[in-house]
């Protein structure tokens, strides 16, 4: 029993000297990146980049400190530590529809010391390398196509062994019409606990896609805005613009962008029924939807 208190000890301490800060930009009406898996002793910053936003908290954990700050052009930074495991839930409170979670770890009972993940061909190769692994059963492979909702692919036995050991497993099931993919591994215990690794994302550089993955409402009916997800493979901004049937430009505006799937809203304004064109433009590419207003 000593020596498992110590163990624990041990790892707390290595957790405190490789606590990690996470940041979160803030822009165009969404938090990026969309999830985030961390562990107790890490910090989230969430970095202002355009607009007039909040982050709020609307659910943490018991003993957990509620939070609620401005993210203006005056007030560019807020940080939080996390000292509690479970769930934290945000908003901003002037656009509800920016809601997003955290999810906190305890300490994980193996050492990390590596995760990435590869192209090989059209699969994804997914590499972790552990120490120290104490109790553990298996590690599950999870995957997501939105950076938020994650699905298990697989998962890999443990040695549990205090030496270094390597891990991998291979996606065969990427998709040509996923651009990005988001990965992490989750930590089972044989206690049947869960830990989870920080998010990873990949680039499928053979999918066959343009610059929108997603817009919606289409047809759309009372609404003064559009809802875009969109791909970006580096960070910097997309002039979007509406068109009616005469071709005339009803709006514009520029969108703030994060590398992978970003998630946007494109205020229209009232607008008459009929058939408007969507054009989107990103380095030097171009993309078009026709939209339909019932």
């Amino acid at each position: 029993m000593k020596k498992f208190l110590l163990l624990l000890f041990a790892l707390f301490i290595i957790n405190l000297l490789h606590a990690t800060t996470y940041e979160v930009k803030v822009s165009d009406f969404q938090f990026s990146p969309t999830s985030i898996n961390a562990t107790v002793g890490d910090t989230i910053q969430w970095t202002w980049v355009s607009g007039f936003h909040t982050t709020t908290s609307t659910s943490v954990p018991s003993d957990a400190d509620a939070w609620d700050a401005q993210m203006t052009s005056s007030d560019k930074s807020f940080m939080y530590k996390l000292t509690v495991e479970g769930t934290y839930s945000y908003v901003c409170s002037i656009h509800p529809n920016m809601v997003r979670t955290i999810n906190v770890s305890g300490i994980l009972p193996v050492t990390l010391s590596a995760f990435s993940i590869t192209a090989t061909g059209k699969d994804a190769s997914i590499l972790w390398r552990t120490a120290n692994e104490q109790n553990v059963a298996f590690y599950a492979i999870k995957r997501s196509n939105d950076g938020t909702n994650f699905t298990e692919i697989g998962h890999v036995q443990a040695t549990n062994s205090s030496d270094m050991h390597t891990y991998s497993f291979i996606d065969k099931t990427v998709s040509s019409g996923a651009k990005y993919l988001y990965y992490y591994i989750d930590v089972v215990d044989k206690d049947g606990s869960h830990t989870s690794s920080a998010i990873q994302s990949f680039k499928n550089i053979l999918a066959k896609t343009g610059l929108l993955r997603q817009v919606m409402p289409n047809p759309a009916n009372g609404t003064d805005h559009l809802m875009l997800q969109f791909y970006a493979d580096k960070p910097g901004k997309m002039l979007t613009q509406l068109y009616d049937a005469k071709g005339t430009l009803v709006r514009q505006a520029e969108m703030a962008a994060t590398t992978g799937i970003n998630n946007a809203h494109f205020h229209t304004g009232a607008l008459a029924a009929g058939t408007y064109v969507l054009r989107c433009t990103m380095d030097g590419k171009k993309e078009t939807r026709q939209i339909v207003v019932q």
